[in-house]
């Protein structure tokens, strides 16, 4: 892998962690666990890398993310995405 960033792989995305209750405060917001996938996207100019929470390579299961990722405007961005699919 080509990229240079800040932050480099591995780098694992926030999980969820059970707890007792839910906190409380109108700063919260709550949404649904679905099941899918969990990814933090590396991109350095043209060069798109997509690992799974576990650094596991998972370019070859989202192709349509590096045409999408090489668009934006961002030279050299890291993102954390989630994907119900």
């Amino acid at each position: 892998m080509g990229v240079q960033l800040g932050l480099m792989p591995p780098f694992s995305p926030m999980e969820a962690k059970v707890q007792a209750e839910l906190p409380h405060g109108d700063a919260w917001q709550y949404e649904p666990k679905w099941d899918g996938f969990r990814a933090v996207v590396f991109k350095d100019g043209d060069e798109v890398v997509v690992h799974s929470r576990n650094a596991k390579p998972l370019t070859r299961y989202f192709p349509e993310l590096v045409p999408a990722m090489q668009k934006i405007k961002p030279k050299r961005v890291v993102l954390r995405l989630r994907s119900a699919r």
